[in-house]
């Protein structure tokens, strides 16, 4: 395998670790903010449903999560209450919601220490995984000229 393989190999690995910490602090910053204000709120039935608005969460992610057949959608459901789309999470999936999106931490300083992190990591493998290898390639070709 060539050097530049690898090193692609490994930015690639790097990048998709990049796609999960960012989808990860999306799901608890982002997501699982909306269910706790849902839950403080008391829309556990349609009777009680609020609007986004009413909540304070009503952007663009957390209505892109809301489309319909979404996985979040199956979680949060709709209802349509005076020509206005209100939400509410069911009584019997309250625990569910609560420990699919709490909040572990997942602050934007982590996140993007995290990411720093890794890149740095990246960067001293794609200097360390190249020379150790020719380093093993050239002593596996004199052992192999001394027979």
């Amino acid at each position: 395998m060539k050097q530049i393989d690898i090193v692609h190999l490994i930015w690639a690995c790097i990048g998709g670790v990049y796609v999960a910490i960012l989808y990860s602090f999306y799901s608890k910053a982002v997501l699982g903010k909306t269910v706790t204000a849902l839950l403080e709120a008391g829309a556990t039935n349609e009777e009680k449903a609020v609007s986004l608005d009413s909540i304070r969460r009503n952007n663009f992610f957390v209505r892109f999560a809301l489309r319909k057949n979404s996985v979040f959608s199956r979680t949060v459901l709709s209802v349509t209450k005076d020509e206005e789309t209100c939400y509410y999470i069911p009584e019997e999936t309250v625990d569910k919601a609560r420990s699919k999106y709490r909040d572990l931490g997942a602050s934007l300083p982590v996140t993007v220490g995290l990411m720093v992190l890794l890149f740095a990591v990246g960067v001293a493998l794609a200097y360390a995984i190249p020379w150790v290898l020719d380093a093993l390639s050239d002593y596996f070709e004199e052992v192999k000229s001394r027979f």
